[in-house]
């Protein structure tokens, strides 16, 4: 028969005592300064404690949050495996919340980028990288993506990519790319490498409008040979498509 825990057992955590000894050690040092029973180095090294204390606690509370954001992250909705409509697309905002890489492709990728411009921005200013992958409009197989739509708007990669000019042009953080060869999905992928590694997966069909293409949540952790199997792709088509930069603004 296993002996039961006492209550108080189940109270005490690091996060938790970390404080306490610390109010606990400023209470006495307090009181034997003022008892005139302290020196000055005694005072000084107990300082120098302390705050190494609430440093200690500031990082492991820094660690739990961004435990419980990626275990949020990874129940989500519903089920990764499941197919979803775009009106169940994973905000941007979430999907790449504690990210440090994000990395997307498609043959346009104008719905991506349009609207996210100043996000790119601060999360740069914030240490993220960002790699973008776009057909190359000028291939037969750009022709091609942009003559089989419903609405043909071969001006989407012009625009995207006018849109990521003053971030490449204002320093490092982003790189982009145009493919030679088709994107039959669109992928936005955040950490690929890491185990809270997550991404979706957008079936980009021709002749399906926006609204109505489905798309896939998946995590590494519980999808890993899929989602490996999406890096992959996507690592191979990097690796032969051709870096993009803006064109040099010439003085006015």
């Amino acid at each position: 028969m296993t002996q039961q825990k006492p209550a108080w057992s189940e109270w005490i955590r690091l996060r938790r005592v970390i404080p306490l000894v610390t109010i606990a050690t400023a209470v006495v040092v307090a009181v034997w300064a003022a008892l005139g029973k302290a020196s000055s180095d005694i005072i000084q090294g107990t300082v120098i404690a302390m705050l190494s204390l609430l440093a200690l606690d500031a990082l492991l509370e820094r660690v739990s949050i961004l435990e419980k954001l990626e275990a949020s992250l990874a129940m989500l909705g519903a089920p990764p495996s499941m197919l979803r409509d775009r009106s169940e697309l994973i905000p941007l905002a979430t999907l790449a919340a504690s990210g440090s890489e994000l990395a997307a492709c498609g043959p346009t990728l104008i719905s991506l980028i349009g609207p996210n411009s100043d996000f790119f921005s601060k999360r740069i200013e914030e240490g993220t990288t960002f790699r973008f992958l776009l057909l190359d409009p000028s291939t037969p197989a750009g022709q091609a993506w942009h003559e089989s739509q419903r609405v043909a708007t071969p001006e989407d990669t012009q625009i995207a990519l006018r849109t990521l000019a003053p971030l490449i042009r204002a320093g490092k953080g982003i790189e982009v790319r145009l493919s030679p060869w088709a994107l039959p999905v669109s992928i936005v992928m955040v950490d690929p490498t890491h185990e809270a590694g997550r991404m979706v997966v957008e079936m980009a069909f021709t002749r399906v409008g926006l609204p109505s293409r489905p798309h896939i949540y998946l995590l590494r952790r519980s999808e890993r040979h899929w989602f490996e199997f999406f890096v992959a792709r996507f690592e191979h088509l990097w690796a032969i498509s051709k870096p993009w930069s803006p064109p040099s603004i010439e003085p006015s």
